[in-house]
């Protein structure tokens, strides 16, 4: 397995960031992958692991309540890298942040995930919310967020299997993350396309485990996704920002 680690995040990042999905020239993925391990610092004897990582990445099965599609069919000029969004807070506390998830916690993704929240350490907060995407793209119509995840769950493909990735999901807050990702989208989609309506327009979020996502297997691996409801989304907006709309 490639080694684990923050400076391993931050590799895998920036070749994601970099990466043409589709140019699917074995030179260009190689001359890519080489120049990272170099600049990071990593034996260049991992340039096949991280190459077939990446041929993986290209051609696995993305659905979510549309037409299947794999990330080799996303043109650069229709996706953004590091998007960063701002948006003010009126009020946060763990307080209101559990009562909304509860409000929602029939849905499968949530279930359990409210109680999780007691063990959030911070003080209520207001102010401003800054973050990045590390992907938002558009494909036939649709608009999508993508976070890459590196975390390494286990030496297995069976260990990145869906309901083993709700747990992780759970388990490093990584649904309040997306949540507000959804949101921060939600926002920017309303300012800049003309008609936006959620249902229509935005098609998910995708968090990708690269260490558990294989091709011949399919998206039941090292993927997760999800498309929030647009009341939990209006319900995050309107508790966190003032005069959400």
């Amino acid at each position: 397995s490639f080694p684990k680690g923050a400076a391993s995040g931050i590799f895998f990042h920036d070749i994601l960031e970099h990466l043409d999905f589709t140019n699917e020239s074995l030179k260009y993925r190689q001359d890519l992958v080489l120049s990272k391990l170099s600049g990071y610092g990593f034996d260049p004897s991992w340039v096949d692991v991280i190459v077939r990582m990446l041929e993986n990445l290209s051609a696995v099965t993305l659905s979510l309540d549309a037409a299947a599609f794999s990330l080799s069919s996303v043109d650069n000029a229709q996706r953004i890298n590091e998007m960063a969004f701002y948006f003010p807070l009126q009020n946060l506390s763990r307080a209101i942040l559990k009562q909304i998830f509860d409000d929602f916690s029939d849905q499968d993704v949530l279930k359990g995930f409210p109680e999780k929240m007691e063990q959030l350490t911070f003080s209520p907060v207001k102010g401003l919310m800054k973050g990045y995407l590390d992907v938002l793209f558009q494909h036939e119509g649709r608009y999508f967020v993508v976070d890459w995840k590196s975390n390494f769950l286990g030496a297995a493909l069976e260990n990145y299997q869906k309901s083993l990735l709700n747990a992780e999901m759970q388990k490093s807050f990584y649904v309040l993350q997306y949540h507000l990702y959804v949101l921060a989208t939600h926002l920017h989609l309303k300012m800049k396309l003309p008609g936006y309506v959620y249902e229509r327009d935005f098609g998910g979020a995708f968090y990708i485990f690269l260490r558990g996502v294989d091709a011949t297997s399919g998206p039941g691996y090292g993927i997760f996704e999800d498309r929030p409801d647009i009341r939990l989304v209006d319900a995050l907006g309107k508790a966190l920002i003032p005069n959400y709309d």
